[in-house]
């Protein structure tokens, strides 16, 4: 199938993908979020999916479901890492939980600086910030349709693929209790202010809660640079005690599954796709019988 090639991210998308997840969770403007999801998927009306050939990613399409990771299980240790501001919480944690007897402001930096060094290195707290880096489970899909998305996600070929409307994802992720938004690549996620979990995201009132919740969403829509050539668009649901690596959950069915150029290397899995596709009612078609250009949705859907 001919590959659907782009150059690096160029800043007017960084710039664009960035305004997507502003808008929804830093800046409380959901309408100007959706009319930029939109102007997205006019220019990519199709979004990917890819599988390696397993039997449990056949099962999961055939029941129209979705696996959601937990980040920790990514290669990429810094995926979702959870950011806090230690001094700011701890001064909260001093002023308004130990109701000290020493007043807050004869406290020095010296102090919080000290006692900031010993929480940072305590296993409990990195045990913590692995628990809260955890708090929402992700999927990825792409706008990338090439090689090197067939070679990394999909055993070389020997995987398969599916094919989403992009409007449709946005419509509708809802439903399933789920937010899709883009990927916003940024130069130096850690420091990056608004993705730091400050002492205003701690305290006991709804008003507090409600800040945490839109910066850990803002978390997990936020990768260094470095990815960005993948152009990832992520389904992101809360993790309501999930220990393993993720779950499944319905999702969005595709509109067609495109089989790898080498799935006949796993006769089984090519086998139990072809049924999966009738099962759907939705198109398989082999990768090398179809340029990209094809792919539309009027022609295919």
């Amino acid at each position: 199938m001919e590959e659907q090639i782009f150059e690096n991210v160029t800043q007017e998308e960084m710039s664009i993908r960035a305004s997507a997840v502003e808008y929804a969770f830093r800046d409380n403007n959901i309408k100007a979020a959706v009319d930029v999801l939109m102007r997205m998927a006019q220019n990519n009306p199709i979004l990917f999916k890819f599988y390696r050939p397993k039997e449990h990613s056949i099962r999961a399409l055939k029941e129209s479901k979705i696996f959601m990771c937990r980040p920790s299980s990514y290669d990429d240790i810094g995926d979702n890492e959870y950011l806090p501001d230690v001094k700011s919480i701890f001064k909260l944690y001093v002023e308004e939980k130990r109701k000290s007897s020493i007043p807050f402001s004869l406290l020095s930096n010296n102090f919080y600086d000290e006692i900031v060094g010993k929480i940072e290195k305590n296993p409990k707290f990195i045990c913590h910030k692995e628990s809260v880096r955890d708090d929402f489970l992700t999927a990825c899909i792409t706008e990338n349709f090439n090689e090197k998305m067939w070679n990394e996600y999909a055993q070389n070929g020997e995987g398969f693929c599916v094919a989403y409307k992009t409007e449709q994802l946005i419509a509708e992720s809802g439903k399933f209790g789920c937010f899709f938004y883009p990927v916003r690549y940024v130069s130096g996620r850690k420091s990056c202010k608004d993705i730091i979990f400050s002492a205003d995201e701690y305290g006991d009132s709804e008003q507090f809660y409600n800040s945490y919740v839109k910066k850990a969403y803002l978390s997990c829509l936020t990768k260094e640079i470095s990815y960005s050539s993948e152009r990832e668009w992520r389904v992101i649901c809360h993790n309501s005690g999930v220990l393993g690596k993720g779950k499944q959950i319905p999702f969005v069915k595709p509109f067609v599954i495109i089989a790898g150029d080498n799935i006949g290397n796993n006769p089984d899995i090519e086998e139990s796709l072809i049924d999966t596709s009738k099962q759907l009612g939705v198109k398989l078609i082999g990768s090398k019988a179809v340029s990209y250009t094809h792919l539309t949705l009027p022609t295919i859907a």
